[in-house]
Formats: C-alpha cells, structure tokens, sequence
C-alpha cells in the first residue's frame, strides 16, 4: 500500500478483528499522524447477530404456533433464520435499486420495517405491494409461500400471533439491518467472506502446528492460486508453468473435469442445502 500511495479510508471487519486499528497504525506512521480509518460492519456477520437476537427474544407464549414448547422453539429458530434472510434480501434490493444511494435507501427503511412487521402479522396484502419487502400479497406471490424456512414449517399467512409487544420487539430486530444507524455501518454492503475463504485455503496449505522453513511462500502462492482458479484449473496452470502441459482429450483432462464438477455440485449443496438434485 505504501507503494502504491494507497490510503484506507474504510474496512469491513468482523468485530473481532484487530485489522483496523492495524490499518490505522500504517496508514499514521506512512501518510498521516492523524489519519483515521473507519470500521464498516460485515453484513453476513450481521445478519448471523441479528438470528441470535431473535432467539434471545423474549416474544409472548401465543406468538408461535405448536402443541408443545419444543415445537414452538423449532419454529422460532425458523422465524429467526427467515428474519435474517428477508432482512438481508431486502438491503440487497435497495442497493440494487438506487445504486448504493444511501439518502434514497434510507427514506424507504421506515415504511418497510412497518410493512414486514404488518406482513408478519397477517396483513401482508395491503402494504407488501408497495414497498421491497420480498413480498407481493397473494398466495403464489407472498413471502410465505416463497420462504424456505416459514413453508417448511406449514406456516401460513396468520400463522404468528404476535401482540403489541411482540411486534415492537420484531420492528426492533429487523432495525438491526434496517435502518439508518445500520445503514451508516454497512454504507457499502461488503463482508470479509472473500477473506476468509482465502484465510482457511491457506490455513490448509500452511497450518499453524507445521514450519515450512523452504517452501512456506510456494505453498502460499499455491493456495491462492486454487481460490483464484479452482483446483482443476490450478493444477493445469502449474503443470503449464514446469514445462507438463495437459493434451485436451487425456485421461487427466478427463479427471479435472470431474473435479471441477464435483466442487461446483459441493459449494452448491453448501448454499442452497438439501434443495439439488443430480
């Protein structure tokens, strides 16, 4: 960065990363004694504190459907899970929609916080079609048909039976996403998750309990060489590089390609769970 006469302005970090204070620190002994760096909220580890809010929430005993408390606590952890998602699945469309003006977003927050906790409620059919909340009345087109999680569990337009306080409490918790203060902590929507793909393939290629004392810097190149290409490509890259190449049509060819159909069938399962088939 110093090279480069890089300055830092912003950097999204998890919570627990020291990364920047750090950056602070640089970017003071290098440019400026009183340069600043701000830290911006990740969204996906947001959206993980709001699910645990959730599930901390003290909501009424009528709230959740269910014959027994086990029952009802099942289908509070798949409210908590819809929650997070909706939440992140509305901010995305906002920034899509009005390009990251964050004056823009931020005059709709307000009336969509009111309109999910309304949809949540039962009425989703009068305010649901008039602001992004995923969600367009109707059977086929509400969010309780579209959701995994509210579907999965037989839940149904009127299901919930939230009372006064429990639909404060649910305005509460969609705000941990929505709303100005988290907008400002989230102004550009970016998370560490490139980041911390990188960390754990190079964890894999030089972990911690090992010394490399030869070879610890190939060993780094290749792991981001995999992040960046996949393995199949990675290793036709570094055959190339020795002098090995690949002929198209070989055994080896062959195999790659297998690879790479198993690792895209992987990260797809990882995603999207058990809802693939071949």
């Amino acid at each position: 960065m110093a090279k480069l006469d890089l300055l830092v302005d912003y950097c999204t970090t998890d919570g627990d990363a020291k990364s920047v204070q750090g950056l602070q620190e640089a970017m003071q002994e290098i440019f400026d004694p009183l340069w600043s760096v701000n830290r911006l909220a990740d969204t996906i580890h947001r959206g993980q504190s709001q699910f645990r809010e959730v599930l901390r929430a003290k909501f009424s005993v009528g709230m959740f459907p269910g014959a027994t408390k086990a029952q009802r606590n099942d289908i509070k952890i798949a409210f908590a899970n819809d929650l997070k998602l909706r939440s992140h699945g509305i901010m995305k469309c906002l920034f899509a929609k009005y390009n990251g003006d964050r004056q823009q977003i931020s005059k709709c927050l307000p009336r969509i916080v009111k309109s999910v906790v309304n949809c949540y409620s039962g009425n989703c059919s009068d305010t649901c079609r008039w602001s992004i909340t995923l969600c367009n009345g109707g059977i086929k087109t509400s969010w309780w048909y579209k959701s995994i999680n509210l579907s999965s569990h037989g839940l149904q337009n009127g299901s919930l039976k939230p009372n006064k306080t429990d639909k404060l409490l649910i305005e509460s918790l969609l705000e941990m996403k929505l709303s100005q203060t988290a907008l400002n902590q989230m102004q550009f929507f970016s998370n560490t998750n490139k980041c911390e793909s990188v960390n754990r393939t190079i964890s894999t290629y030089l972990p911690k309990n090992k010394n490399f004392s030869r070879n610890a810097l190939g060993r780094a190149s290749a792991a981001v060489l995999k992040v960046n290409n996949k393995r199949d490509v990675a290793l036709a890259k570094t055959l190339k590089a020795v002098g090995c190449g690949l002929g198209r049509k070989s055994r080896a060819v062959v195999a790659l390609k297998k690879i790479r159909k198993h690792e895209i069938y992987d990260c797809a399962h990882k995603k999207y769970g058990s809802n693939l088939t071949g």
